[in-house]
This record gives C-alpha cells, sequence and structure tokens, in this order.
C-alpha cells in the first residue's frame, strides 16, 4: 500500500513537471511569435531583457542588452550578469 502511494505520488510530480514546462514553453513561444509578428510594438526596453531573464533566457537578454544600448557581447555579458 505505502509503495503504491509513493508511486502515484511521484507520478502525479513528474505529470506536473511536465505542464510546467511545457506551459513555460508556450508563453515564450507565443511571446516570440508576438515580436516577430509585429504585435509588440516599441522599441526594446530593459523591462524585456528583465522578462527574458526572469523565464531563464540569458543568451537572448543578453543579444537584447547589445542591441538597446548598441554595446559588444562582453560588457552587455558583464551587465546582465
Amino acid at each position: 500500500m505505502v509503495k503504491f502511494l509513493f508511486t502515484l505520488l511521484f507520478m502525479s510530480l513528474m505529470c506536473t513537471a511536465f505542464i510546467y514546462v511545457l506551459f513555460n514553453g508556450r508563453i515564450s513561444w507565443l511571446m516570440d511569435r508576438a515580436r516577430r509578428k509585429g504585435a509588440v510594438k516599441g522599441p526594446p526596453t530593459m523591462f524585456h531583457v528583465r522578462d527574458l531573464l526572469v523565464r531563464q533566457e540569458k543568451e537572448k537578454a543578453i543579444q537584447l542588452y547589445c542591441q538597446i544600448f548598441n554595446i559588444g557581447r562582453k560588457e552587455a555579458k558583464k551587465a546582465v550578469d
């Protein structure tokens, strides 16, 4: 009985983790798609950099920081870290 409960708990946690990862990926994909289609207007801002960092997309955040301040990758990486 205890083994069954642990198995059920483990499966529930795995399903929850899978749904969380799937949902986060979908949101990121939708935001990127909206930007490409022009749904997000205006120049990129530090808010966009922060949003990318929150979503753990550090490389994209560094690229965006480079675009905003027109600086090299090294300086942007140092600033983002």
